[in-house]
């Protein structure tokens, strides 16, 4: 079987790294891949073929039995391309919920527009696959029910990177002794990185640590100021590798209000790190009460129970959630998932 992949850029986002642990599952399963890329800027490297195309560039399509597309760009590049693929199946995987994502990025009217413009554009693809059993509903309300399927992410962690002597010293001058609660995120109001720092006036043992940049991150700043704990935030901006951080943390804070997958979660579950999750459908339905401290989502006493609950029974949920890793999260898991779904596409002819 050849499988190509199609992405808008080799950057340091989500959908890419997916891709990129993917090819890797699959090249493990003697499955041949190539990756096709529209955008000149490259922060990653794939371990495969990959080619730089234009948007009105033909590929050889049917050299491959799957075409792979991740993102708005890609799904339009197939749509356009569409009637020149004769045998070959074309599959997406959406990694949001799309109007929940573009109107915390944007504003509801371009949530509006483009969600119903991208779903125009997945109208030739043979299949449709979610991150999950809920994203999988929420598509059904405008989506074909029999082109929908979904595969939970997963994430490789390279454990043996670790931070410099320089980072290091940086984050242990900060911490001093107490207690760590730490996100790595793109800095969106979606994220909701500001209820830990809402919260930390109710926990004078602790301090946070915020790794990543985004359009809130001088909201975040100033509101740490607002509410008189600046001295206890450390905002390091965007860092290549993020996860090098998780074994300085003594908390992770997955505090999403809205997510498709998020692979933070799974690269602190890799890492055994307790974790506190709001109480949202994706966060409940892949991990359970016992592998990580769920809290409701703006209730800042809610959310300080959770942490005290990690605090009192940190060793327990910290195994359950390594567990969960090594059952359910590992690219082995989602490469089955994917292969399992390619086969299947295949044989419909």
């Amino acid at each position: 079987m050849k499988v190509a992949f199609i992405v808008s850029r080799l950057v340091n986002l989500g959908p890419v790294l997916v891709v990129r642990d993917l090819v890797v599952g699959l090249k493990q399963e003697n499955i041949n891949c190539t990756v096709f890329y529209f955008d000149e800027k490259k922060e990653i490297s794939m371990d495969c073929d990959t080619y730089r195309i234009s948007f009105f560039e033909k590929i050889d399509f049917d050299a491959y039995d799957i075409i792979h597309s991740h993102g708005i760009r890609p799904d339009a590049y197939l749509y356009w391309h569409r009637s020149q693929i004769k045998h070959c199946k074309c599959i997406t995987t959406l990694h949001n919920y799309m109007y929940v994502d573009l109107a915390y990025q944007y504003n509801k009217v371009v949530a509006v527009i483009f969600s119903r413009l991208w779903r125009f554009l997945l109208r030739k693809h043979d299949l449709i696959v979610t991150l999950s059993r809920n994203a999988m509903e929420y598509y059904e309300r405008w989506l074909p029910l029999s082109k929908l399927a979904y595969v939970y992410n997963a994430k490789s962690v390279d454990q043996s990177m670790y931070l410099s002597e320089n980072e290091k010293q940086i984050l242990l001058n900060f911490k001093r002794g107490r207690k760590v609660i730490g996100v790595n995120a793109l800095l969106t109001e979606r994220k909701g990185v500001d209820q830990l720092i809402r919260v930390l006036p109710k926990l004078e043992d602790y301090v946070l640590v915020v790794v990543g940049d985004g359009q809130s991150r001088k909201d975040l700043e100033q509101l740490s100021i607002d509410n008189r704990v600046q001295e206890r935030c450390l905002f390091l901006g965007y860092q290549l590798n993020a996860f090098r951080y998780l074994q300085y943390y003594d908390v992770y804070g997955m505090v999403s209000r809205s997510e498709g997958f998020p692979l933070s979660l799974i690269e602190a579950s890799a890492y055994g790190i307790p974790t506190i999750c709001s109480r949202i459908p994706i966060f409940e339905e892949i991990f359970t009460p016992e592998e990580v401290a769920f809290f409701t989502l703006n209730d800042i006493d809610s959310l300080k129970q959770a942490i005290m609950l990690i605090e009192h029974n940190g060793k327990n949920i910290r195994d359950n959630f390594h567990k969960a890793y090594l059952e359910r999260y590992t690219i082995k898991r989602m490469t089955i998932g994917y292969l399992s779904l390619y086969h299947r596409i295949c044989t419909e002819r």
